[in-house]
């Protein structure tokens, strides 16, 4: 018996408009007024999943948890209490913007509610440059309605705080080409991870999607074999192998397929509904 969902959301519960669509929230909804909980696990901040939140009507019902930030945060409706666990420590954040500044990446850093956005000299010349020489798309950014950012002058801009995450933001093909050198040069206890082609992501190393929601079944004495998972990025890896019905999503990535126990539809085309109905629904109507 299913007692617990957990969902990305960007590429996963949401399509690629940014709308959960009908199908899928109702099948979501029907979930936990069965008794399921239900966990969104996100590379967001917290205040930005209130509107997937209220779509679900998670307020509701307070069995229901937030993974955030990668797993960086946990939030749970039980007691609006907040688990917070390492953050990228502020001597590394220079480490990191140099490699955006030598391998012209734009960056964006998060600090809480604030975002801090690096831009490496001539950068949007050249990366028009290596747009012509290798076609593809730019890089969408799916943040930008998340309002104002702050400029930094440079890589070596000093924090006085230690920060959320990185944002490595190019073309498709340039990050595919970057990714095991920033890998390899990262400051030790950092991993880098492609959240989307165009949008790759750099957090501590031991924080993670699979240990938050391990965190979270051992609070709730829920099985891994009580549990689905949805996801289609490189982040969702861990959740996906942490539960025994982890689906990697049709427009995943190759490597999140190949650790799923099996691949649903894509996002436009309800694939989280599809599994909700047919493993949680139907049987138990």
């Amino acid at each position: 018996m299913i007692r617990m969902i957990a969902t990305d959301i960007d590429g996963t519960l949401i399509n690629d408009q940014g709308i959960i669509t009908p199908q899928t929230r109702k099948a979501l909804i029907a979930a936990q007024e069965k008794g399921i909980r239900l966990v969104i696990a996100t590379g967001r901040s917290p205040q930005y999943t209130r509107a997937e939140q209220e779509q679900l009507e998670m307020q509701r019902f307070t069995g229901d948890y937030i993974i955030a930030l990668n797993g960086q945060e946990i939030f749970r409706f039980s007691d609006h209490s907040t688990w917070t666990g390492r953050k990228i420590p502020a001597g590394s954040i220079p480490d990191v913007l140099k490699l955006a500044f030598e391998y012209d990446l734009e960056a964006l850093c998060y600090d809480g509610g604030s975002r801090y956005h690096y831009l490496p000299p001539d950068f949007y010349a050249k990366k028009e440059a290596w747009l012509r020489r290798f076609p593809s798309l730019a890089p969408t950014d799916f943040e930008s309605i998340l309002g104002e950012r702050i400029s930094l002058p440079s890589w070596n801009s000093s924090f006085d705080n230690d920060i959320n995450k990185i944002a490595f933001l190019h073309s498709a093909p340039r990050l595919r080409e970057v990714l095991p050198l920033v890998r390899r040069r990262l400051p030790s206890g950092l991993q880098a991870l492609l959240v989307k082609p165009t949008w790759l992501e750099i957090f501590p190393a031991e924080i993670n999607k699979g240990g938050a929601l391990g965190q979270i079944m051992e609070e709730t004495g829920i099985q891994p074999d009580e549990v689905l998972a949805f996801g289609d990025g490189e982040n969702d890896i861990g959740m996906l192998k942490s539960v025994t019905f982890g689906f990697a999503m049709g427009n995943a990535f190759p490597s999140v397929k190949e650790a799923a126990c099996a691949v649903t539809a894509s996002n436009n085309c309800d694939g989280i509904a599809r599994v909700v109905n047919a493993l949680c629904l139907t049987h138990s109507a």
